[in-house]
């Protein structure tokens, strides 16, 4: 799925806790259990892994206390900084955790610090033969992708779009997410008079599409007061990976992916910033090119998929 913009897939833990009514997610995850015994469906599991450290770990822990079986679970961005619930409680239970970003992960140790040496960090990463490096199409069409929420910074985009869309009549915004601030932000690019394209949630293909023929992507990402920050969203690392132009900001854990070796970098909220990085995309194509490469080699270097996975893998095999 590319980053938050993709066609949202339904949580099988929400649709469960649906069914029980129940809102003790342990107790989830145990009826989760006991309804694969019933099935048969459980004889060959032997080991349980929740995929991000909220809810879902905690049905994986309700889970592995009936069946006797060990756990572990991932953290990344939201589940860890805000909806995290009682970590000590899950890193003291699980025979490891993973974090996608070196910042969250030590965040857990630093949480737990009894649990440090199960706490580790696998990045994510892409099948890179799907996101070939392509020719850079030089037009003016920009293009941010993201749920549509506070974290991600898309008001600050808005109001830069304004000014440059005055500097340059072709100059185009397109916006692929949605979300709680849709209505918000349509509102204020209508007070703004300017002009977006709102394509929603989008299939992975379509939005790979909307990437190979955009100028730049934008993610103008903050952190909001309650905490919540992306760790490394998973369209800067496609945007990266097939050529894309990147401006960004110095927010969560955006700096594990990008340096000022390859992307434009802002500070959150800085409007005037986010102005200069667009006009220096266009202005300076020469140091485009060279910032693009870049990050195609920071992505093949450090989140090709099959070379991280294999880290999971040996977690799994050595504990």
């Amino acid at each position: 799925r590319a980053g938050d913009g993709a066609r949202p897939i339904e949580d099988i833990s929400t649709r469960m806790a649906r069914r029980l009514g129940k809102s003790d997610w342990n107790a989830v995850g145990a009826a989760w259990w006991k309804r694969l015994e019933k099935n048969g469906e459980a004889k060959q599991i032997d080991w349980i892994h929740g995929a991000f450290a909220s809810h879902p770990a905690e049905i994986a822990m309700g889970a592995a206390q009936v069946a006797d079986v060990p756990w572990s679970f991932a953290g990344h961005a939201r589940d860890i900084w805000v909806e995290g619930g009682d970590l000590q409680s899950k890193l003291r239970a699980a025979r490891f955790a993973v974090c996608c970003t070196q910042s969250g992960a030590a965040h857990l140790q630093s949480i737990a610090p009894a649990c440090a040496g199960k706490i580790f960090h696998v990045p994510h990463g892409l099948i890179l033969p799907d996101y070939p490096f392509g020719n850079w199409s030089r037009s003016r069409e920009i293009l941010a992708v993201g749920r549509l929420v506070p974290k991600k910074g898309f008001e600050f985009l808005l109001r830069a779009f304004a000014i440059i869309q005055c500097e340059y009549s072709d100059a185009r915004l397109t916006i692929i997410g949605d979300g709680p601030q849709r209505k918000e932000l349509m509102n204020m690019a209508r007070g703004l008079k300017i002009e977006v394209v709102w394509r929603g949630a989008l299939p992975h293909d379509e939005v790979k599409n909307a990437m190979r023929a955009a100028g730049c992507l934008v993610l103008p990402a903050v952190q909001t007061p309650d905490g919540d920050r992306d760790g490394i969203p998973n369209v800067l690392i496609e945007a990266a990976a097939c050529g894309l132009p990147i401006i960004s900001s110095r927010a969560g854990a955006i700096g594990e992916l990008l340096d000022d070796n390859c992307a434009r970098l802002c500070e959150p909220r800085n409007v005037e910033q986010l102005i200069g990085a667009l006009r220096d995309v266009w202005r300076a194509p020469e140091q485009t090119e060279l910032l693009r490469a870049a990050a195609r080699r920071t992505v093949e270097t450090h989140f090709d998929l099959g070379r991280n996975a294999q880290r999971l893998v040996q977690l799994f095999r050595s504990l």
